[in-house]
């Protein structure tokens, strides 16, 4: 039951992020706009392949990984915003996240985030939302 509300949280929260937030064709591109803000996300790397064993890999086309200021920063691509929100309803449990339309940046630094959703337009899910 609890996994479901988050389920339906993160879906009311994530409706309004895709007005004005812009969706990347891939990692590469969300770190290109985090470049073109001065949000250096160095040594990208991506996979497209992934474990069948973890079900909620199934939502994801597309993961890469980099780092900021030298904190790892997490980019998960979705081919729709239904898999993402899925996916964030559960994810954003492990570490903070800043949600665009077709796409997750996450991060355990708090600071890092807050700086990739204010450059990228993106939406913050906060603790009292789950």
């Amino acid at each position: 039951m609890k996994i479901w509300l988050l389920v339906v949280v993160a879906a009311a929260l994530l409706v309004g992020c895709d007005d004005g937030t812009q969706s990347f064709d891939g990692a590469q591109a969300v770190v290109d706009a985090m470049a073109e803000e001065d949000i250096a996300c160095e040594g990208l790397e991506t996979t497209t392949e992934f474990s069948s064993e973890a079900e909620y890999e199934s939502l994801v086309t597309e993961r890469g990984l980099c780092a900021v200021d030298g904190e790892p920063v997490v980019i998960t691509m979705f081919a729709n915003a239904e898999d993402r929100d899925d996916w964030v309803a559960v994810g954003r449990l492990l570490s903070s996240v800043a949600i665009g339309p077709n796409w997750v940046v996450s991060s355990r630094s708090e600071e890092t985030i807050e700086e990739v959703a204010s450059a990228l337009d993106a939406a913050r899910p906060t603790d009292d939302q789950t």
